[in-house]
């Protein structure tokens, strides 16, 4: 009697046992929703904070220009060509004129927000576009040493490889 007394309480451990499993999983499974749920809100979080940098750090345009007026515009495409210009009343200007190859002239100015009048020229033709004003920047000038040595360079050329 005493054997089954000892089997029979070892089988309500098991099943204790069984029942204590089962709610472990199932506090691990709440818990690992709770986890998804929060990831998810972190997520969400940090999408709205950079939305709000992005819109916090975004370019204000200035009034005026927002509002300007187009002052005078023309276009004329003819087939050898064509000439176009356009004047806003915020101090925007562009003028471009072209030819049946493809080759354009024109220049284009704004007035900065320092108040300086900018005006670019600009060629666009066979060797690309090259523009010329007071803000685009040059290079500056090649050394004198290097200009001698690049001279000397040029005055006596490397003797050919003879190859067997």
């Amino acid at each position: 009697m005493q054997d089954v007394a000892i089997c029979y309480r070892m089988s309500l451990g098991l099943q204790s046992y069984k029942r204590l499993c089962r709610s472990e999983r199932v506090i691990s499974q709440r818990s690992f929703s709770t986890r998804q749920k929060s990831a998810k809100m972190f997520k969400f979080v940090m999408i709205l904070a950079v939305v709000g940098v992005a819109t916090a750090l975004a370019p204000v345009s200035r009034s005026e220009d927002a509002h300007a007026d187009v002052v005078s515009r023309s276009d004329d495409v003819r087939a050898d060509g064509f000439d176009t210009s356009l004047q806003t009343s915020n101090g925007i200007q562009q003028a471009a004129s072209g030819d049946v190859h493809g080759n354009i002239h024109g220049n284009y100015g704004w007035i900065s927000p320092e108040g300086e009048h900018v005006d670019i020229k600009y060629v666009a033709d066979e060797n690309g576009y090259q523009p010329s004003g007071s803000v685009i920047p040059t290079p500056p000038p090649i050394p004198e040493a290097i200009a001698r040595a690049l001279a000397w360079l040029e005055s006596h050329p490397p003797a050919p490889e003879n190859h067997h």
